[in-house]
């Protein structure tokens, strides 16, 4: 990320559900959740992650099921497009 700024990489299963997240700033700061809708992933939110972890708090960015990526990827590979 620009300025310098770093994310974290968070994984999360449940089952055979396993779910992607990024999360900035400091662990013990107010939790701010940003969500992003189809079909976008996590990057859709790249711009305000710094400017809220700087402000002081826990930016959490989740990657919707389906909607990662890595999985738009992989989805395109597998139907050959």
């Amino acid at each position: 990320m620009s300025g310098g700024r770093s994310v974290e990489n968070l994984s999360f299963k449940n089952g055979a559900v396993g779910l992607h997240a990024i999360a900035a700033g400091p662990q013990d700061g107010p939790v701010v959740l940003l969500l992003h809708g189809f079909p976008e992933f996590w990057y859709g939110w790249h711009r305000q992650i710094e400017p809220l972890a700087a402000a002081g708090f826990r930016v959490v960015v989740p990657d919707q099921r389906g909607h990662s990526q890595q999985q738009t990827i992989r989805r395109c590979f597998l139907r050959g497009l």
